[in-house]
């Protein structure tokens, strides 16, 4: 019996496999999932990729946008000054 790995990959990872897909069959992402037409020049393992890396960017963008509110959620500004602006805690935040 063979032994299932879960490998974990980063953003820049996920993004370069969809854009080495994009190279390969010269159309994006965006036009893979609008046009059906396009999926069938598309091999079955890589359509199945292809979508499998596109959902898992979308996840790992989520998950990103959750930290991000939640750490923006629990700045504080120290006692006695104003408080930041949301422009300001945007920018504290990247």
């Amino acid at each position: 019996m063979s032994v299932i790995r879960e490998v974990s990959l980063t953003m820049t990872e996920v993004t370069a496999f969809i854009q080495k897909l994009e190279e390969k069959y010269g159309f994006s992402t965006e036009d893979f999932f609008a046009d059906a037409s396009l999926k069938t020049r598309v091999t079955e393992d890589d359509a199945f990729q292809w979508e499998a890396f596109s959902d898992h960017r979308r996840e790992l963008t989520r998950i990103e946008e959750e930290v991000r509110r939640e750490y923006l959620s629990k700045v504080t500004s120290p006692q006695g000054s104003k408080s930041p602006s949301p422009e300001d805690q945007i920018r504290l935040a990247a």
